[in-house]
C-alpha cells in the first residue's frame, strides 16, 4: 500500500541521515584526537603565530608589488 511506501522511503532516510551523522561523529573525535597532537600544535605555531625552532630557518616571498 501507499503508506507502507511511504514510510519505508521515510524509514531509509532517516537511516541515511543516521549514518551521515555517525560518520560526522566519527570524524570529530579523530580531529579531537589530531588536535591534540605535537604536530597539529607546531602546525598552528608555526602558521598562525609564526613560531619556529630555533635551528628553522623561515623563507618568505619577496613582495615585488612595489
Amino acid at each position: 500500500s501507499k503508506s507502507e511506501k511511504e514510510a519505508e522511503l521515510k524509514e531509509q532516510k532517516l537511516q541515511a541521515q543516521l549514518e551521515s551523522e555517525e560518520q560526522r561523529q566519527k570524524e570529530l573525535k579523530e580531529y579531537e584526537q589530531y588536535v591534540t597532537t605535537k604536530e597539529y600544535i607546531e602546525q598552528v605555531a608555526k602558521t598562525k603565530l609564526g613560531l619556529v625552532y630555533s635551528n628553522e630557518i623561515i623563507f618568505k616571498e619577496k613582495d615585488t608589488s612595489e
